[in-house]
């Protein structure tokens, strides 16, 4: 388990990885939406997909 440590204290974010799969998982601990910028350059190239959905979204930059 990778803790992200975003900016945000009322957001928690980490990356599960088991067998060659990694999950991020981002927690909003807030009960009003919240805002978050987290560091993913390490999975730079990499294209997430939504879960429930199967929904791809953008390639992943080394920006946040």
């Amino acid at each position: 388990m990778i803790f992200l440590k975003p900016q945000n204290q009322k957001v928690l974010a980490y990356v599960l990885s088991y067998r060659g799969q990694e999950v991020l998982v981002v927690n909003n601990l807030s009960r009003f939406a919240q805002p978050v910028e987290l560091n993913l350059a390490r999975w730079a190239g990499k294209i997430p997909v939504e879960m429930i959905g199967n929904t791809p979204f953008p390639p992943i930059s080394e920006l946040p």
